[in-house]
């Protein structure tokens, strides 16, 4: 009988074991996945987790036990806790790569994650299972997670990821805040002394990472990676991450106004975004995540999902709340803090970033509201509460209900397998990209790809991708019928303009212009498209329609070279030449260095010199072909002053002064005229070389005669072998003729 009522026992507790078992499975899963050579490796992680959701609901619906044991989430808390250990290490090592490089930036330190930003929220969104134990357990328990708070405050603060250090700051405040209550409601000062723990702990932490900052940091990366700078960058409105979160949530707003009952569809906020981006963006690199999931799911869902989103976080706060003033449950308030304090935690990530694109953090974030949903249902009524009620076909009912969830986790599954198989083929699109060369054949897309999804994680419908490879292929017909087909991002302009180059490559001008037409219109800031509208307005002798659409595109966009180049040509062309001086004086102010630029402000200035200077000119020639080199110079001179871009004057002006040995005064000519031309010929490379060894300055006139050589200049050269290859040659140099 004895033996009867202990293996009724063990059976009791087998199905405990195993929901302790799937409860870990949640947190560990994703971080054991391997990437599966995909694009994305977010991918296969939802793809496991999803079998897992799978798993999970059918252990459920098959064994039943009414058997209810709480202490399953310390498990749970201690696996948790060793991972965030786990995490800490790969966050000290990375930070001691950094500091024995004494380069690089703190942005380098991910771990096995995508970026650092994701690395710090893995360890801070399980922090409160540290604080679970720290907190409710005894012994070896409570100690475990006083080591793992503590290593994870370190590793928040050597990443230094601005929303988590705010989340430091708020979970202490509010730390502080239960702890009063609590001493007040029980008048015992346990949770006083814990939070005196707590403290001690994150003082420590912080401590330690001071004086790593200040001993081993370099000194740039100490500057900008401690936590005062880091929290002063969050009102800096010249900072660039700020601007971008503050755009895009501007954008989420305007998305909500726009559509405030249904949203604009779930999964299409990086869709319609483009449409926001497109009138301002002159590259396909967007935002495709909102970096604030409160107001992206407002945007997907409407005003009532966004509502409901929120609503997990306010019923969870509020059944806390109620257990802690008004009833005397202990246990039940140990288990609420739990899921209290994550979605505290998981907040700061979602309202900074966008956590929900994260199945690392999306799979805390269910273990957070799964024990809240499970509490707060039997706070709300009992445990018993559908059996309060008597309807007729409840069973049915729940079946149905069981059977329909069931489907949609397998259609889920089924869904992500396929979007494995296209990230694993985007994976090779974007590799071969980047290498500049398409080596694959489009037969391995065309039918690689399956039908969902039909755009990238980047946003590119699937169909452009196809058709990049039937353009190489030449196979122009195939690409456009598949383009003409696709639907999938009707504020791309990527379809418009590839079906543009179709026609361009086919030499249909007017059918490239329609569609490249199109592509502005979308997109009115791409240069390709602007390129392509552009030649067909030269070819039809346009030159001024195509002239006015490069002025409106550098009203946005300066920093494209080729943009300001053609319309100065073409202002040269019609021999305006006062507007193409503005122009190209206007280039060379936003991309001073650039040799093309400054060689056609050069020939521009050059063809505006007014004729009585032309005639100085000829006359200090006369002298320096006669080696008058004395009366040639004031002539130079004078012209150097009136026509400060007249290069040919300081050129000529150098090798008088160099005749003269007069090295400095020919070296300063020589830099001048290679600051306004962007280059220099060889032969005067080699005259400023030896005029640098007259001066003494052999490390540059080394240079200088090793460049002329390299350049093909023979009088270099042999200055180069004589002086620097111990050669015994005399020192030789070429004057150039200039006409």
């Amino acid at each position: 009988m004895r033996r009867k009522k202990d293996s009724n026992k063990v059976a009791k507790n087998y199905p405990n074991i195993i929901s302790s078992i799937l409860l870990l499975a949640y947190g560990f899963i994703t971080v054991l996945t391997p990437n599966m050579r995909t694009f994305d490796s977010n991918g296969p992680r939802f793809f496991t987790l999803a079998l897992l959701n799978l798993l999970v609901f059918g252990y459920f619906f098959f064994i039943s036990s009414e058997r209810k044991n709480r202490n399953q989430l310390l498990p749970l808390a201690i696996g948790m806790s060793l991972l965030l250990i786990l995490d800490s290490f790969h966050t000290f090592q990375g930070v001691k790569d950094l500091v024995i490089s004494g380069k690089g930036s703190i942005l380098s330190v991910k771990s096995s994650y995508s970026n650092k930003n994701i690395l710090t929220s893995a360890i801070f969104v399980k922090l409160p299972f540290t604080l679970y134990l720290l907190y409710f357990q005894r012994n070896w328990c409570k100690y475990l997670g006083g080591l793992a708070l503590f290593l994870g405050f370190l590793a928040t603060f050597f990443l230094s990821a601005r929303a988590f250090l705010l989340g430091t700051i708020a979970l202490s405040l509010l730390l502080f805040i239960y702890s009063i209550i609590e001493y007040r409601r029980l008048k015992n000062r346990k949770y006083i002394k814990l939070f005196g723990i707590y403290a001690l702990i994150l003082t420590l932490a912080f401590g330690t990472f001071a004086f790593v900052q200040k001993t081993a940091y370099p000194k740039d990366l100490s500057k900008s990676a401690g936590v005062g700078a880091r929290l002063g960058t969050i009102t800096d409105k010249n900072n660039g991450s700020n601007n971008l979160r503050l755009t895009a949530w501007g954008q989420s707003l305007q998305m909500t106004k726009k559509d405030p009952l249904l949203g604009v569809g779930i999964g299409n906020w990086k869709i319609r975004v483009l449409e926001y981006e497109n009138s301002y963006s002159p590259t396909y690199t967007y935002m495709y995540k909102n970096h604030n999931d409160f107001l992206e799911t407002m945007a997907e869902y409407g005003i009532i999902g966004g509502l409901a989103f929120i609503a997990i976080f306010i019923f969870t706060f509020w059944y806390f709340a109620k257990v802690l003033f008004f009833k005397r449950d202990e246990e039940t308030q140990h288990l609420f803090f739990l899921p209290a304090v994550g979605l505290v935690a998981y907040s700061f990530d979602a309202f900074f970033n966008f956590p929900q694109d994260r199945p690392e953090i999306q799979a805390l974030f269910a273990i957070y509201v799964g024990i809240s949903a499970a509490l707060c249902l039997q706070q709300w009524n009992g445990d018993n509460f559908f059996n309060k009620f008597s309807i007729k076909g409840k069973d049915t009912l729940l079946l149905i209900l069981s059977i329909v969830i069931g489907l949609v986790l397998i259609s889920t599954s089924y869904l992500l397998n396929e979007n494995i198989k296209s990230l694993k083929l985007q994976r090779i699109i974007k590799e071969e990209l980047n290498s500049g060369k398409l080596k694959s054949p489009s037969e391995l897309f065309l039918k690689g790809f399956p039908p969902i999804p039909d755009i990238t994680i980047l946003e590119e419908p699937i169909a452009v991708q196809k058709a990049r490879y039937l353009i190489k292929e030449k196979k122009y017909n195939q690409a456009r019928e598949i383009m003409r087909n696709d639907n999938s991002n009707p504020f791309d302009a990527r379809k418009e303009y590839f079906t543009a180059n179709t026609f361009y490559k086919e030499k249909q001008y007017d059918s490239a212009f329609h569609y490249a037409k199109k592509a502005l219109k979308l997109k009115p800031f791409f240069y390709n498209a602007n390129a392509l509208v552009s030649f067909v307005y030269e070819r039809r002798g346009e030159l001024d329609k195509s002239i006015e659409l490069w002025r409106n595109y550098l009203k946005r966009v300066k920093k494209k070279e080729e943009a300001w180049r053609i319309p100065v040509v073409l202002l040269m062309r019609q021999n305006k030449l006062k507007e193409a001086e503005s122009l190209i004086d206007s280039a060379c102010r936003y991309l001073p260095k650039r040799k093309k630029l400054l060689t056609l402000r050069t020939s521009i200035k050059q063809k505006m010199i007014p004729t009585d200077k032309l005639v100085i000119y000829q006359e200090a020639r006369k002298f320096y072909n006669n080696k008058n080199y004395k009366e040639a110079i004031p002539l130079f001179s004078q012209l150097i002053k009136d026509v400060p871009e007249f290069v040919q004057a300081y050129q000529l002006r150098a090798i008088c002064y160099f005749y003269l040995k007069k090295n400095k005064e020919a070296i300063k000519d020589i830099n001048n005229y290679e600051q306004i031309t962007g280059n220099l010929p060889a032969n005067i490379i080699n005259i400023r070389g030896a005029c640098y060894l007259g001066s003494g300055d052999k490390v540059k006139a080394k240079q200088d005669f090793k460049k002329a050589m390299e350049m093909g200049d023979k009088d270099g050269k042999n200055n180069y072998n004589k002086f620097f290859k111990k050669e015994d040659k005399p020192i030789s140099f070429k004057v150039p003729t200039n006409k």
